[in-house]
């Protein structure tokens, strides 16, 4: 324990690049084991120091790599998870301030930069970060007190080829997206009828090249089928979902029930399910 809050002044965000390096990558192999991942989380200045090196300038380019590669290991547990919220929530930076302690802000604005090199890597943070139910309605919380453009992370995600160019794929922000859409401000952000944000992610039902990003819509959509007020919405011409969903056989209307789904909507996704099916009647 001692020896980890020695190396904490090495994880200042101007603290010599040769010191500083070997300190990241020591920790950085901490995170490939549980036990590693546990000490960690008894020093939160450390994780603080983490989500601040991603954001170092682009001599530091390596130091960064390796803080986010660590940060994606600590969230990978929900207690990991949990504690790098915690430091997001208690953050007393400023909206627009850089750096930033508070790592969902980081994230976003991250994927929204064509021009950055760790937004694959944000990506798998939040994946990791949402997958945990009780966590999600707290980041959205974070999400909405950043102002994030709904249509603009989508736009981000449908054209990350054009988008990105550091060669970022965002496969990753599919499962951050259903995770997300489990809660109902997140659904109405993505059914905007003016914005048209769910008619872009329509055509990765069909995705062939990453089963992480054609999986995360599949549950996105699914989601989204839990507000029955928008049933007749989703069904008429202007969305025409049910074409999408019937493209392929193993995702048919009639195997819906395959995709998971957090067990405290499952129930709750079988009425709308019987529901979906008569309005298809």
């Amino acid at each position: 324990m001692d020896s980890l809050k020695e190396l904490v002044e090495y994880l200042n965000f101007d603290a010599r690049l040769d010191l500083q390096s070997v300190a990241v990558q020591n920790i950085l192999g901490l995170t490939n084991t549980e036990k590693g991942r546990e000490m960690l989380l008894s020093c939160p200045e450390i994780l603080r120091q983490f989500i601040l090196l991603c954001q170092v300038d682009s001599k530091r380019l390596a130091v960064a790599k390796d803080a986010a590669r660590a940060l994606i290991n600590i969230s990978g547990d929900e207690a990991g998870a949990k504690a790098l919220l915690l430091i997001s929530e208690a953050s007393k930076c400023e909206l627009n301030q850089r750096p930033t302690d508070n790592l969902i802000h980081v994230c976003f604005s991250f994927i929204l930069d064509k021009d950055n090199s760790l937004t694959d890597q944000c990506c798998m943070i939040l994946s990791n970060m949402t997958r945990p139910a009780a966590l999600v309605d707290r980041i959205v919380s974070l999400i909405e007190k950043a102002d994030c453009k709904w249509d603009k992370i989508v736009y981000a995600f449908a054209y990350a080829d054009k988008y990105n160019t550091k060669g970022a794929k965002l496969h990753y922000l599919g499962p951050t997206l259903s995770n997300l859409s489990q809660s109902p401000i997140v659904r109405s952000r993505l059914m905007d009828r003016d914005l048209l944000i769910i008619h872009k992610l329509l055509p990765f039902v069909e995705y062939k090249d990453s089963l992480v990003r054609r999986g995360g819509i599949v549950g996105t959509l699914k989601n989204c089928c839990f507000d029955i007020d928008n049933h007749l919405w989703l069904l008429s011409d202007q969305v025409d979902i049910l074409s999408h969903l019937l493209t392929e056989e193993e995702i048919g209307i009639n195997n819906l029930k395959q995709i998971e789904v957090p067990s405290k909507y499952s129930e709750k996704f079988q009425e709308i399910d019987k529901e979906f099916l008569k309005e298809l009647m």
